[in-house]
């Protein structure tokens, strides 16, 4: 099955490194998939700007 999966690398706020919320996870949940093979690249969707 191919579950299609929104990303994009710019996607973090700044937040001080013990907040209960780590930010860095959604990059690292994204590598793992990757690296483990749970997914490939194309089923990831990347978004754009915002045009207003």
């Amino acid at each position: 099955m191919n579950l299609p999966i929104i990303y994009h690398p710019n996607y973090i706020a700044p937040m001080p490194p013990a907040h209960r919320f780590p930010m860095a996870k959604f990059q690292l949940l994204y590598e793992m998939l990757l690296t483990d093979g749970v997914t490939e690249k194309a089923n990831f969707f990347y978004s754009t700007n915002a045009s207003f």
